[in-house]
């Protein structure tokens, strides 16, 4: 498929999302295509990504400046605004600590949440970071969600504890009873991804 040219989506001020089905939906964002990266290590930020542009499944196309700041901001953000919908049709957005593996984004919860029963219900998702200051540099990413038991504990996911170490002594825990508190892995498939 021919990708339309980055001139007309900023002459437009309209960009374009591609799902995994390969077809563009005009909205108000950028193209985005097949393609991937993965995490190398969070300590070597020259060796962060790499592509894997054998990833069919993905919807990021780090070829692009705007697929390279998504690739950029899921290995790199703290946080994620998780978004499920419950009972009644209403959105319910909540911050949640987050790992990226190239492929799927992989989040873990307490048990009993409201978000765990409304995944559960409908595993229509999105997922989404702060903007900056002006209101820019926005990235929404839809997906869908299920628990996944096949994840590994928390304390035995390298990356997910290299990354939150800090994070988890803060709130006074170790990493093993971090995962206990925190023992359901939900995983989010990506579909889509926009932004500006």
């Amino acid at each position: 498929m021919t990708r339309p040219a980055r001139s007309h989506v900023v002459a437009t001020e309209m960009f374009y999302d591609q799902g995994v089905d390969g077809r563009f939906t005009q909205t108000c964002g950028e193209t985005l295509t097949a393609g991937g990266y993965k995490r190398r290590g969070l300590t070597d930020a020259s060796h962060r990504m790499e592509l894997l542009m054998s990833v069919q499944t993905s919807v990021i196309d780090t070829s692009s400046d705007f697929g390279q700041r998504v690739a950029r901001r899921l290995a790199d953000e703290q946080v994620i605004w998780l978004t499920t919908v419950d009972s009644k049709d209403t959105p319910q957005p909540n911050p949640v600590w987050f790992i990226w593996d190239g492929q799927s984004v992989l989040i873990y919860s307490q048990p009993d949440q409201a978000k765990i029963r409304n995944i559960d219900r409908s595993g229509q998702v999105s997922l989404n970071f702060n903007s900056d200051f002006h209101g820019g540099d926005v990235i929404i990413l839809a997906g869908t969600a299920q628990v996944d038991p096949s994840a590994p504990a928390a304390d035995r996911n390298p990356a997910f504890i290299e990354k939150y170490a800090g994070g988890i002594a803060s709130i006074n825990l170790t990493p093993e009873s971090f995962a206990a508190a925190y023992s359901v892995p939900i995983r989010v498939s990506l579909t889509r991804v926009r932004g500006f």
